[in-house]
């Protein structure tokens, strides 16, 4: 039987050559300063951190002070926001704490410093390893009834170097109400100019018994500016016009369709260490142009804990006010949805 060092360095030099090349080529690197060196898949990072699904530890969180170098595979893309408002795409490769390279494309090697850089994200090869989002089952409670309701949600993205597409849907189920209590579906393009300025087209319907709405559907178009985009924060305002063609479930109003001038503020917050948590608060206030002296808000606020890998607990608030709605009830709606939601 050969001797514990024998061994250990027989088998080294069975694996050098996939330590040695197969790692360095097909997978990305970070190396500590200590020495230590973990391979896996560079999933995002900023100025300040690198979040690492790595081969042996799962996600782990890097604060870039502790990364002697880093450097991405042959097969890597990322997608990077630069503080002088550029988008570029490319290969990642940190040479040292203060300063990163981006191998683009065409092969050309832009070397930039760490302060330059906003943020940056993973951005893979095949179109449907891009496609994100989640499926969602809770429980809800609401303004018109205190003992809650079933609720359902999901969410799916898809993002290219400058546009993101998304299709959310969310309801609450009532026995009483013989059906679907609320709904809300939409889908949203942006095409983001540059890494602060985006265009918005925003299609939305809602159904809400509590407002007596039996239908809204909803075109917005809008140019939104990013105020705040600086690592794990963003806040983004917009605005111009939206058409929409809204009835009741009840009453004598039948259809109508009004013209609006929608305000936008969203803001977001995403933390890379662990615990996972994420939050974002919408509000959308619509004032009316072909109704003057209507006021709508739309508002609603999540905040997500990741329980384990691809498992969230979900938080969220939401409000739903209109000066001229259709019920007797009251001019507003508000609930609690609380859900567990599972991200692909």
């Amino acid at each position: 039987m050969l001797p514990a060092f024998c061994r250990i360095t027989l088998r080294l030099l069975i694996l050098a050559p996939t330590l040695c090349w197969g790692q360095g080529q097909n997978r990305d690197v970070v190396t500590l300063v200590n020495d230590d060196r973990l391979t896996g898949e560079i999933v995002k990072g900023n100025q300040g951190s690198l979040l690492l699904d790595s081969d042996l530890a799962g996600m782990v969180s890097l604060d870039v002070e502790d990364v002697l170098r880093a450097e991405a595979g042959n097969a890597s893309r990322f997608l990077f926001l630069f503080k002088d408002n550029s988008i570029m795409m490319g290969r990642f490769i940190m040479s040292n704490r203060d300063a990163f390279s981006v191998v683009t494309v065409p092969g050309d090697t832009l070397n930039f410093r760490m302060s330059e850089l906003i943020r940056f994200s993973r951005y893979e090869s095949e179109w449907y390893k891009r496609i994100d989002g989640h499926a969602g089952l809770g429980y809800s409670f609401t303004k018109a009834s205190g003992l809650g309701r079933l609720n359902v949600n999901y969410s799916l993205a898809y993002a290219l170097k400058r546009w993101t597409f998304t299709h959310t849907l969310s309801g609450i189920y009532s026995s009483e109400a013989g059906g679907l209590e609320r709904l809300e579906t939409d889908f949203s393009a942006v095409f983001n100019i540059t890494s602060r300025w985006a265009l918005v087209d925003y299609l939305k319907y809602q159904k809400n018994m509590q407002l007596n709405l039996r239908s809204r559907a909803l075109n917005l178009v809008a140019i939104g500016h990013h105020f705040i985009v600086h690592k794990n924060v963003e806040l983004l305002a917009a605005s111009g016009i939206s058409f929409q063609r809204e009835s009741a479930s009840a009453g004598e109003v039948a259809t109508a369709e009004h013209t609006e001038l929608p305000v936008l503020v969203r803001f977001s917050l995403s933390d890379l260490d662990k615990p996972n948590i994420d939050f974002s608060t919408t509000n959308v206030a619509f004032f009316g142009l072909s109704d003057p002296g209507r006021f709508r808000l739309d508002h609603s606020s999540n905040l997500s804990y990741e329980i384990v890998n691809d498992l969230r607990l979900g938080v969220e608030f939401y409000y739903n006010y209109d000066n001229r709605s259709f019920s007797e009830s009251g001019p507003y709606d508000l609930g609690v949805l609380l859900t567990v939601r599972y991200e692909f």
